[in-house]
């Protein structure tokens, strides 16, 4: 019950099940306090999860990779590096998941330094990164505005670890090059991606057109964003915002801005 309350997002039912649980006598065990743990990071609740993990360590389940690993996750996402690295120190045997989790907690608090390293020490730890390893990497480039950098994780991952890029890996590169206004490059991505483009990856696209004011560019790729977001009001407000920096809107324009009839 526990975990299904926490698979549909009802955390707080979770958590009311977890104290009747113990309320009724019967001892947590690891997969229990692994998954209340995820509970309490669903709700940012760090307190909480300071509490239950002191009730992890005083139970002898401190040692239990799955349980430190979704207690890395919890104080990440609850914006308390500091806990979740004091977790993965105390591990002594890592494996490639507790790696990538302490990698995305660096990459989402905008530690760049911190995510190479770890990078690196996980390679010299015997772990070759995968999917997930490369999309913090390039996440905490997006971030830092590292376009050499992320070139050079992206094509080593390929070259040394035969790691076919997502569409989260073209979608970062392509946010990144649009940042710092490389358009043509991140075009460049758009066209070499093996698969249709979504609708973030392309509003993120258009976005960047419209901030450093390329209608042309954005003009060349409105009709894809559209046959893919025909229904999203969003889109339709980016390319009436991008157009209506041109001195007027064509009757061209004028017609591909036509909202659909719903």
């Amino acid at each position: 019950m526990i975990q299904g309350y926490v698979q549909h997002g009802h955390h707080e039912s979770a958590l009311e099940f977890f104290s009747q649980m113990q309320l009724e006598g019967i001892c947590p065990n690891h997969i229990t306090f692994g998954t209340v743990i995820g509970a309490c990071a669903g709700l940012l609740n760090v307190e909480l999860g300071q509490e239950i993990h002191a009730e992890i360590v005083w139970e002898g389940f401190q040692s239990d990779l799955n349980i430190s690993n979704a207690l890395i996750d919890m104080y990440s996402r609850c914006g308390s590096l500091a806990d979740a690295r004091s977790v993965f120190n105390g591990i002594s045997k890592r494996d490639a998941v507790t790696w990538n989790v302490m990698i995305g907690c660096c990459a989402d608090h905008g530690n760049g330094n911190d995510v190479f390293e770890l990078s690196q020490q996980m390679e010299e730890d015997g772990l070759k990164p995968d999917e997930f390893t490369i999309s913090s990497i390039l996440s905490a480039c997006r971030h830092a505005g590292l376009v050499c950098e992320a070139c050079y994780y992206l094509f080593h991952a390929l070259q040394s670890y035969n790691i076919m890029p997502s569409v989260h890996h073209y979608a970062s590169m392509v946010d990144l090059l649009g940042r710092v206004g490389c358009l043509h490059k991140a075009a460049y991505f758009l066209n070499r991606i093996p698969f249709q483009p979504n609708l973030v990856v392309l509003m993120s696209f258009l976005s960047a057109c419209k901030s450093h004011a390329d209608v042309d560019l954005a003009e060349r790729f409105a009709d894809e964003m559209l046959n893919v977001g025909s229904e999203n009001m969003a889109a339709y407000v980016l390319l009436y915002n991008i157009f209506a920096g041109k001195n007027k809107l064509s009757d061209e324009d004028e017609g591909r801005l036509q909202l659909p009839l719903i």
